[in-house]
């Protein structure tokens, strides 16, 4: 799943490289958006300050400002993206998954002391959790869930049809981390000096709480 995508205006920008002194709308910086748009750029030779503009730009108003000339790069999540498919002026560029790579940056942290004081409540949440999540992905339960999506979101719900499903983001079953993708995501994100030094993902990654939540849920049956 090659997950959000970075768009265009037709007839201005047809690679990469076009994006040379352009200006790029990211959601904020140290975002794992502007990681995306700041690798993709790196990879063609490009660095932030020198050869293009960040500017930060909350998700709701990305496509009207790619449209309206004020960014010449926008980040569409799904929700946008469908409305952006109905424009010929404008088109996808490149996806976070060109750029990053399957990613796991999205996860939960705690401080140690806090999680082990509370680890039975966590476990009870995860299982929650879990028991949610492959729900809404079930034949039972996804219409429910994109209805609940597009009522906490406020959006038409036939723009949140792609919720739980292979066109949204990846959804773990069983809520566990991937440690080697991790690592992965942290070390380029080093390369990109978006951090100033790596860290050992074993030694900060505790997948016993999931794995104790999974084995309450039990396996997938669809």
């Amino acid at each position: 799943w090659a997950g959000s995508s970075f768009w265009v205006r037709k007839g201005e920008i047809a690679k990469v490289e076009d994006l040379k002194g352009k200006i790029i709308g990211v959601n904020a910086r140290g975002s794992t958006i502007d990681a995306a748009a700041r690798t993709m750029l790196m990879k063609h030779g490009m660095v932030d300050s020198k050869d293009y503009q960040i500017v930060e730009i909350r998700f709701p108003a990305q496509l009207a400002a790619l449209k309206s000339k004020r960014v010449d790069l926008a980040i569409l999540l799904r929700q946008w993206e469908s409305e952006a498919k109905k424009d010929s002026t404008i088109m996808p560029l490149f996806s976070m998954g060109d750029a990053l790579g399957p990613s796991e940056t999205i996860t939960w942290v705690g401080k140690a002391d806090f999680v082990a004081k509370n680890r039975a409540a966590l476990v009870d949440f995860v299982e929650d959790n879990i028991r949610a999540r492959r729900w809404a992905a079930s034949k039972e339960g996804h219409e429910q869930a994109v209805k609940i999506a597009a009522e906490v979101t406020k959006r038409p719900v036939a723009q949140m049809e792609y919720a739980f499903t292979h066109e949204d983001n990846f959804y773990e079953p069983n809520a566990t981390v991937n440690v080697a993708r991790l690592q992965k995501n942290i070390d380029d994100l080093v390369k990109i000096k978006l951090l100033d030094a790596s860290i050992d993902a074993k030694k900060v990654v505790d997948l016993s709480i999931a794995k104790d939540a999974a084995a309450r849920v039990g396996p997938m049956t669809n």
